[in-house]
């Protein structure tokens, strides 16, 4: 079979499964592979990213190749399987031509396949929720954010939201909203995180923090490629809820609007992979400014949205009056 044969077999079948195509980097690793080349390193200079950002974006290839095909797919037996599937196609729809449609049972990402105006019911209480709420700061006023709260929980219960920037300059209430948020809605998860990024750590250190979560009993792995990986694998597996606090401390100051600080870029790749990836969960973002990349996935139509908390209105009378405050005149 020719390779532009399997490239554009390939794309249909993922496009027909997921309503997505093949991306530019997806379809250059795969070409490489197919050729029997090893890729990491011409298509990393070629695209001009890192070697570990394209061994991840291959293991997510894989997967979304595996889910498609309903066979586990690596590098090692992507051809076969391809052209297999390609020969069992053709053979398939030559008899439903004549004897009905074939049913091929292949697996699919269930999100993506569900029709945005269809009915979603919400999951259930889970057997065991694991809440892990670190650092947070205790609540002890929640003036009325009825409104942000409601779309919030549609936003991620109904919508299935997997990646939500939540804005709003410093001292608006952002972080009080989450905690109110996940108050709301923890019983619909089977782990709820909190995490403040307000000291700057480093993704291999946010990485190592969740897995400690996920896999109490589990080694952790060195390599970050790894850590990444393993965390898709427990968004897909579980319903989880994250909020990553203080966001902004990421970014850097006097540079262009939602640049990360250097040592920080791969922080982009993560959130990337949270909202182009298949998976049932939810990360949400407080930030005083916007990551780049929030802007550019919510424009490529993926499960991606900002919300920019605004002032209280008639709530902040509220507050005023509570610090006596207000004027009666």
């Amino acid at each position: 079979m020719e390779l532009k044969e399997v490239l554009r077999f390939a794309d249909d079948k993922v496009f027909s499964k997921t309503g997505k195509h093949l991306d530019d980097l997806q379809e250059a690793i795969l070409k490489e592979v197919l050729q029997g080349r090893k890729y990491t390193t011409k298509v990393a200079q070629d695209r001009d990213c890192s070697e570990g950002y394209v061994r991840v974006a291959a293991s997510e290839l894989w997967k979304i190749l595996s889910d498609v095909f309903g066979e586990d797919v690596s590098k090692v037996n992507v051809r076969a399987i391809l052209e297999r599937a390609k020969f069992y196609n053709s053979y398939s729809s030559a008899i439903a031509k004549n004897y009905g449609t074939v049913n091929n049972n292949l697996n699919v990402c269930q999100e993506r396949a569900r029709s945005p105006t269809e009915a979603q019911n919400p999951q259930q209480t889970p057997t065991q929720l694991h809440i892990d709420l670190g650092d947070a700061p205790e609540i002890f006023t929640f003036f009325d954010r009825t409104s942000e709260l409601s779309t919030l929980e549609n936003w991620i219960t109904q919508d299935r939201t997997r990646l939500i920037a939540l804005l709003g300059i410093s001292g608006i209430g952002k972080t009080t909203l989450s905690l109110s948020l996940i108050d709301r809605i923890k019983t619909q998860f089977d782990y709820v995180i909190y995490r403040s990024l307000r000291f700057s750590p480093t993704l291999d250190a946010t990485l190592t923090n969740l897995l400690q979560i996920f896999s109490q009993q589990s080694e952790i792995p060195q390599n970050i490629e790894t850590k990444i990986s393993q965390i898709l694998d427990y968004l897909r597996k579980n319903r989880c809820l994250i909020v990553l606090d203080d966001v902004q401390m990421l970014l850097g100051s006097g540079q262009v609007a939602g640049q990360y600080k250097t040592g920080y870029e791969d922080y982009q790749l993560f959130f990337k992979l949270i909202a182009e990836v298949c998976h049932q969960s939810c990360l949400i973002l407080n930030s005083w400014e916007k990551p780049r990349e929030i802007a550019r996935l919510s424009k490529d139509h993926h499960p991606v949205r900002s919300f920019v908390l605004g002032s209280l209105g008639e709530a902040a009378k509220e507050i005023l009056n509570s610090q006596k405050l207000s004027d009666a005149g």
